[in-house]
């Protein structure tokens, strides 16, 4: 199950350096959709989450990609995690047009 959502994050975050953005909005809307189910009531499991897809940014073997995945994450992870714990409510399309995915 963690690592079906940490997948599900990676090809949301890396839609950002490989697809336009309808395509973006769809893996961010459907990443979200899932991990919402999931992870919503699991503070400990967000946290991981996050240092999963941090280190796995760091092996991306590309320079210029592994630069804009920390990027993305550095930029958007944060807004999402708080998102979900403060407003458990909020919808995938809200939290990936807060993003600017869509």
């Amino acid at each position: 199950m963690r690592a079906e959502l940490l997948l599900l994050v990676i090809v949301t975050f890396f839609g950002v350096v490989f697809s336009n953005e309808g395509i973006i909005c769809s893996l961010c809307k459907g990443g979200l959709t899932g991990m919402t189910n999931s992870i919503q009531s699991n503070y400990t499991l967000m946290r991981q989450m996050g240092d999963s897809i941090s280190q796995a940014c760091g092996q991306v073997p590309n320079q210029q990609q592994r630069k804009a995945c920390q990027l993305t994450l550095d930029n958007h992870f944060p807004l999402f995690m708080k998102t979900f714990v403060q407003q458990p409510t909020t919808s995938a399309d809200e939290i990936c047009k807060g993003m600017g995915y869509c």
